[in-house]
C-alpha cells in the first residue's frame, strides 16, 4: 500500500508478479491498495497507471472501506 501511495511503479510491478500476492489486503483504515491509491492519489498519470496495474492484476474493485466507499 505504501508503494501505491508513494507512486513506486517499478516496485509495484515486481510485487504484482509474486504468486499469491495479497493484492486485496485490508489495512487498519479499511483500505486496500486500490482504495489507498484512489483516495491519496492526485489523479496524475502515475496514479492512473497504478490503478490500471492493480485492476489488471485482479484486485477486487468492489471492496469498500469502513465508510462503505469503494474505489
Amino acid at each position: 500500500m505504501l508503494t501505491c501511495e508513494r507512486v513506486h511503479v517499478k516496485i509495484i510491478k515486481r510485487l504484482l508478479k509474486i504468486e499469491n500476492f495479497p493484492i486485496d489486503h485490508i489495512n487498519n483504515l479499511g483500505w486496500t491498495a486500490l482504495l489507498e491509491t484512489v483516495i491519496l492519489g492526485d489523479g496524475s498519470q502515475k496514479y492512473i497507471e497504478i490503478v490500471k496495474m492493480l485492476i489488471e492484476a485482479g484486485c477486487d474493485i468492489n471492496i469498500a472501506d469502513k465508510n462503505r466507499a469503494t474505489a
